[in-house]
C-alpha cells in the first residue's frame, strides 16, 4: 500500500553520486580544515612570486639593453663631435663634396 499523496513525486531527487559530487565541491567550505586552505594559499603565493621573479628578470634584461644603448649613443655622439670639429677646418667646397658622397652612399638624407 503506497501512502503517497502526490506531492513528493514532484520534487527532484538527487542520486547518491550527485549528492557526493556536490558534497565534495562544497567540502572545503563546510569544514574547518585550515591546513588545506593554507596549502592552496601557499601554492597561489608561490605562483605569484614566480611570476614576479620572471617580470623582474625581464626588467633587468631591458635595463641592461638600455644601458648598452646609452653607452653606444655617447660613443656615437663623441664621434660625431670629433667629425664636426675636423670639418670646421675644411673649406666649403670640400664640405659640399663630402656631403654629396654621404648622400650618394645613403649615409645621409
Amino acid at each position: 500500500m503506497n501512502h503517497s499523496i502526490g506531492i513528493s513525486d514532484s520534487y527532484y531527487r538527487a542520486t547518491e553520486t550527485e549528492l557526493l559530487d556536490d558534497y565534495l565541491k562544497a567540502r572545503e567550505h563546510l569544514t574547518f580544515n585550515i591546513e588545506e586552505k593554507l596549502k592552496k594559499e601557499v601554492n597561489r603565493l608561490e605562483s605569484h612570486i614566480s611570476n614576479i621573479n620572471a617580470v623582474e628578470f625581464q626588467l633587468q634584461v631591458k635595463t641592461n639593453e638600455i644601458e648598452r644603448m646609452k653607452q653606444m649613443y655617447e660613443e656615437m655622439n663623441s664621434t660625431i663631435q670629433s667629425i664636426l670639429s675636423a670639418l670646421s677646418n675644411v673649406n666649403q667646397s670640400s664640405k659640399n663634396q663630402i656631403a654629396k658622397r654621404l648622400i650618394e652612399k645613403g649615409m645621409y638624407k
